[in-house]
Order: structure tokens, then C-alpha cells, then sequence
């Protein structure tokens, strides 16, 4: 399709500024209604310096400098700065991001981040987000650190609006210079009953891993994996203990005070997600060196930017390799060992999607894919299933089949991530972690030669944010991913519209880059472990920033 057959597609969905407003349905699907206006972001004369400015509104920002000036931080830490950038196209929108810092023995020596995108819903997402980095941090602090964080959430009051405080949130700042950091905080919040469920569970976590502290190979898979085995529990602690209720969790009178619509929320939405760590204190890191580690679930991706010449043109590694079934084959193959009464066509089908449904093969939430077929079942007619129809009629499952098929060795669906782990050299200058919206349309090769090319007075986040939209794959250019010319005139067109109608044309777009100043290491290569074992009404729609 040529740019100009692209925007006479585009141009009815906001060229009548009284057309339309958007309407979500039960099944998360929108429909127009004639009532609200909407029209262009943008003012004035349309410009790249225009649409640069628009995008600069979106995007949040970490300076160390007050850190580094109040000795909290040593010289060790590889880390300008840190930029995230975030632009909806569902309403609401089901990315999320967050970042922190943990201290030990009174410096701050480590830095974790994660993207997270959701699917069928934010809640899945909103939930994981809000609380994975504490998860996290728990399994890399010591036990008088955990008793520490123990006590202090203990006494904290059911209600409480502030997020665990094993992370400590940086500061963060908008494009004017002003402090936004409450705003973030607060827009992030879950529902009470949310947050009063996950931070007893952290609490349980930690008082478990003070009993039984984790070697150090097992950090990331025990604490994703728990807390996805929490988000699915409907309340009731986790997975297994779900399964293994005697009762009926949907009409049992004793469990049915904790079954809220919050928690089944979570549970029928999804997430998939990229996590980071860098430690310039790392046990073994030789000469000062820092380590990255990078942990994925699902279809995100991270990728490390770096110079290998005097040219000082930059060069992509990809950390992660997206987990679904339409290009990742060790995906399929690990499904057909789990599953060996499956046949893979079966498994993998309807354009590489898990059981014919779902794109990623890994994920959190999802119980669609996780659960046992009694409780599915029951999940069904609590959904409006009945005898003469199997089908669902209420929420985020309308019009599916109580069970997937096939679905003979549930569960087809795990949240184990796949760890990289690696020294960062001198010449590493970029870490850009993101959601599939922005690597749809954006190839690392072409954001490598973007990052080579930016002016210091540009922000990495936003000049790949617009990058990913001028380059929109339905442009039918020769190549996207390759030599294709920006246009910035389509950018604008998409940013003009709605959340809602803007998914039929691009994802929801989420990505972190953290500039980086590595001092040497003593190895450069990446080790990869491979973790292929199996598994034994969205919260709030404010504006995120």
C-alpha cells in the first residue's frame, strides 16, 4: 500500500472531528459512538521538531547526577541516564514499565527494570508491573534486609496507597524538568483488594527466602514464576492450591468472599515481559566489571547497542529471543517434549499461535492456558456456559469455548524465563528494552544506525519512538527494516488517532533505553541459559505520565 492510499484509509477516523467517540465493549472490542470529538495532537505547522516536541511529552526521564552528588552511588555505576517512552493504542493502554534501585550495605549497587505488555486487558500487566521488581529485589538482598523490608510491610495498613519499598524509586522527570514521580506512582496503583493480596504474599515470599535463601541461578525463575503462579490463584495463594480446593471456587461460600472481579481480571488477561538487572558489585566481576542480566517472558525483547570501530557506528546484540511459535522453532520443540500426546500442528497453529489462540508461547496470567479442565469448566459457567452452549458469554472470554483444543496435558502456558547474562564492555552504549510495538516496525539494525546518528540534544527514546512510527510496516515500502525512508507525516496521522481506533494501525508502544558508560570487564561474552522445564475491566484508566 502506498503512503497516499495509506492515508486516505487513515483520514475518515478523525477527519470529521463530531464522528466519533470509542466505546469498549464487554469483550474488550470498541465501537463508535456518535458523541465525542477528538482532532490532532499536534498545533501549529506541521514539523519533525513538532512532532519531536509531542513525543518529548511522553516520555520520562532518570539523572543520576543528584545521586552520584550525594555519594549514594559509586563511580562504578554504568549508568547516565535513563529515558522511557510510552504511547498508547489500546484504550486503556496495556503497557507498562517501571525501574528502581536496591542498596546494599548502604550504597546503591544495583539497578532493575522491567517492560511488560499486556494482552486481553491491562489488569494482568497492571498487577505485575506494580510489584515485579519487588519480587525481584527480594531474591538478591540479604536476610537483614529482608527482615527489615518483612517488618515494614507488615505494618503497613490494608489501604495503603504506597507501593513496596524494597526498590527504591528513582526520581523521575518530564521533558520540562519537573518532577512527576508521585503522578507515576499513583497512576500505577491496583485496586485495594490487589494490593492488599500481593503484599501479604511478597511478605510470605520473603519470610520463606530468609528460611531458604536462593542460589544465585534461580533468582529470576523463582520469583517470576511465583508470583505468576500468585497472579493466577484467584486469591487463594497460587495455582496448585487452586487445583488442589475441593470445592467449587465460584459458588463455594468460603472461598467466593475472595473471588473479586479485580482478581478474576488478573487472572483471565495476560502479560508478557522483559526484566533487567545490572550490578557493578557482581560477585566474580573481575576488575570492576558490571554484569547485565536480562530476563524474558513472552515476545518483548532487549537489545545492547555498542561501537566495535574507531567509526563509532553502533551495532545491535539481541539479549532475547521472542517466545512464540511462528519463528522461534525451540519453542515448539520444547511444547512437543511437554506435550507428547499432542501432535505440533495441533499445538502450534492459526499463524504460529499457542492452541490455535495465543501469539506468545510464555507468559503470565492467561489461566486459560494454565488451569485444569475442572476448573476451566467451572470458570466457564460462571461465566454464562450452559448445557446447550459451551460457549462464554460474560467478560473478556465471550464467544470462546470452555476449553482450548487440545487440551489433554494442561499446562500449555509457563512464565519460566530465558536468562542472558553478560559483562558489559567500555564500548556498550545503549540498552533498549521494549515491547513488540516498537520492534513490529523497528529493526535493531536500523536503530542501531538512529542511536549512531542522534544529536546531542535529542532524547534516544523519543527519536526511536518516532523512527518506529514513520516507518509503519503497512507503508509496503521495499524494506522497513532496512533503508526506508522516514515520513513523518504519517506519524502524525496515527498520532491523531484515539486510543481505541489507533490499534487497528499499531500496537500499543513501550520502551526504557539506558544509556550506559561501562567500565572495563574481564569477559565480553554473553552466556545464555536456556530454561526449558515444564510447569509443575482493566484497574484504572488515567493517563499513565
Amino acid at each position: 500500500m502506498g503512503i497516499s492510499k495509506l492515508l486516505r484509509t487513515i483520514r475518515p477516523h478523525f477527519n470529521n472531528r463530531r464522528s466519533e467517540s470509542i466505546r469498549r465493549s464487554s469483550c474488550g472490542n470498541f465501537v463508535p459512538t456518535p458523541r465525542m470529538r477528538f482532532r490532532s495532537p499536534f498545533r501549529g505547522s506541521l514539523t519533525v521538531e513538532n512532532l519531536d516536541t509531542f513525543l518529548d511529552t511522553r516520555t520520562l526521564h532518570v539523572d543520576l547526577d543528584d545521586y552520584m552528588a550525594q555519594d549514594r552511588i559509586s563511580s562504578k555505576c554504568p549508568i547516565q541516564k535513563v529515558h522511557a517512552s510510552q504511547l498508547a493504542a489500546n484504550n486503556p493502554i496495556e503497557d507498562r514499565w517501571n525501574c528502581g534501585f536496591i542498596q546494599t550495605n548502604e550504597e546503591i549497587s544495583k539497578f532493575v527494570f522491567s517492560v511488560v505488555d499486556g494482552h486481553s486487558g491491562s489488569s494482568c500487566s497492571h498487577a505485575l508491573a506494580w510489584i515485579v521488581l519487588e519480587y525481584i529485589a527480594a531474591t538478591l538482598v540479604g536476610p537483614e534486609d529482608l527482615d527489615a523490608a518483612v517488618t515494614r510491610l507488615a505494618s503497613l495498613p490494608s489501604d495503603c496507597e504506597l507501593p513496596p519499598r524494597i526498590v527504591e524509586q528513582p526520581t523521575l522527570y518530564n521533558n520540562k524538568g519537573k518532577n512527576v514521580t508521585k503522578r507515576f506512582l499513583t497512576n500505577r496503583l491496583p485496586p485495594p483488594d490487589i494490593r492488599k493480596f500481593l503484599i501479604e504474599r511478597l511478605v510470605i515470599f520473603m519470610q520463606e527466602l530468609k528460611l531458604s535463601p536462593l542460589s544465585e541461578k534461580h533468582c529470576w525463575e523463582e520469583a517470576l514464576m511465583r508470583l505468576d503462579s500468585e497472579l493466577c490463584s484467584l486469591g487463594l495463594g497460587s495455582v496448585s492450591a487452586l487445583s488442589e480446593a475441593t470445592e467449587n471456587p465460584f459458588t463455594s461460600t468460603t472461598t467466593t468472599a475472595a473471588l473479586s472481579a479485580d482478581m478474576l481480571r488478573v487472572a483471565q488477561s495476560g502479560a508478557v515481559g522483559v526484566f533487567g538487572l545490572l550490578d557493578w558489585n557482581a560477585k566474580g566481576s573481575d576488575g570492576g566489571g558490571v554484569e547485565l542480566q536480562i530476563a524474558n517472558v513472552g515476545d518483548c525483547s532487549a537489545v545492547l547497542f555498542s561501537t566495535f570501530d574507531d567509526s563509532g557506528e553502533l551495532k545491535p546484540r539481541r539479549l532475547t529471543t521472542p517466545h512464540n511459535g511462528s519463528t522461534n522453532i525451540d519453542e515448539l520443540r520444547r511444547l512437543m517434549l511437554e506435550h507428547p500426546d499432542d501432535k505440533a500442528e495441533d499445538l502450534i497453529r492459526n499463524g504460529g499461535r499457542l492452541l490455535g489462540e495465543l501469539a506468545p508461547t510464555r507468559a503470565f496470567g492467561d489461566v486459560r492456558y494454565k488451569w485444569t479442565n475442572e476448573r476451566l469448566r467451572q470458570m466457564a459457567d460462571y461465566l454464562g456456559a450452559t448445557a446447550d452452549s459451551t460457549e462464554m458469554t460474560a467478560g473478556s472470554w465471550a464467544g470462546l469455548e470452555a476449553l482450548p483444543t487440545p487440551y489433554t496435558s494442561p499446562p500449555y502456558l509457563t512464565a519460566k524465563p530465558e536468562v542472558t547474562t553478560c559483562m558489559l564492555n567500555p564500548s556498550d552504549r545503549y540498552l533498549v528494552l521494549a515491547t513488540d510495538g516498537l520492534w513490529d516496525t523497528l529493526s535493531p539494525e536500523r536503530a542501531a544506525l538512529i542511536l549512531s546518528r542522534l544529536h546531542p540534544d535529542q532524547c534516544p527514546a523519543t527519536r526511536l519512538m518516532r523512527a518506529a512510527l514513520s516507518l509503519t510496516p503497512t507503508l509496503g515500502l521495499p524494506s522497513h527494516r532496512g533503508m526506508a525512508k522516514e515520513d513523518f507525516r504519517l506519524a502524525s496521522l496515527l498520532l491523531a488517532l484515539p486510543p481505541g481506533v489507533a490499534r487497528l494501525y499499531r500496537d500499543d508502544i513501550t520502551l526504557v533505553v539506558v544509556e550506559l558508560n561501562a567500565p572495563p570487564a574481564s569477559c565480553g561474552e554473553c552466556v545464555h541459559m536456556f530454561l526449558f522445564l515444564p510447569l509443575s475491566s482493566a484497574f484504572s484508566k488515567r493517563a499513565l505520565f
